[in-house]
This record gives C-alpha cells, structure tokens and sequence, in this order.
C-alpha cells in the first residue's frame, strides 16, 4: 500500500482551516500509518489502520489523538485572522 494516493489525505487535512494550529512539524505518512516525528525517527506519536485513511477520520484522529497535547513551535501572532481559529 505505497503511492501518492496513500498521502494525499492527509496532505488535504493540512490544507482545513480547522488545522491552522499545526505548523513547524513533520509527519511520516506511508500506507495506513500516520506518524508525527519529533526527533526524525522513530515517530512520537502515531495512528494506524489498514488501508487509506479518509478525510473525515483524520479530521476526528489527528486532532483528538496525534496532536493532543503537542504545542506549536510557531503559532501566528494572537491578533493575526487565521481562517479556523475560534
């Protein structure tokens, strides 16, 4: 379960607004498995599942489960719009 096809959804999910707190990270995203690295490998944390993952799972996952509790190295300045900050 290699290719492009196997990024792409979470390539999308970091383009929603809803993700506008996530910047100055790298993630390992192959197959089924979505890893956040902190020191380049192995991944601090990760979520898996066979097969693709879709849109709406990571837009439940990523936030509740793999970003939990990480901080922004760089979070935009408090009185900037950003497009997803409530």
């Amino acid at each position: 379960m290699r290719g492009p096809d196997m990024v792409a959804p979470m390539t999308v999910y970091l383009l929603l607004d809803e993700a506008w707190n996530i910047n100055g990270r790298i993630f390992q995203v192959a197959g089924g498995h979505v890893g956040l690295l902190q020191d380049m490998y192995p991944p601090f944390k990760n979520i898996y599942k066979h097969g693709k993952w879709t849109l709406d799972e990571l837009r439940m996952l990523v936030p509740q489960q793999l970003m939990a509790g990480v901080q922004n190295p760089a979070p935009p300045a408090e009185d900037l719009q950003v497009p997803g900050r409530g």
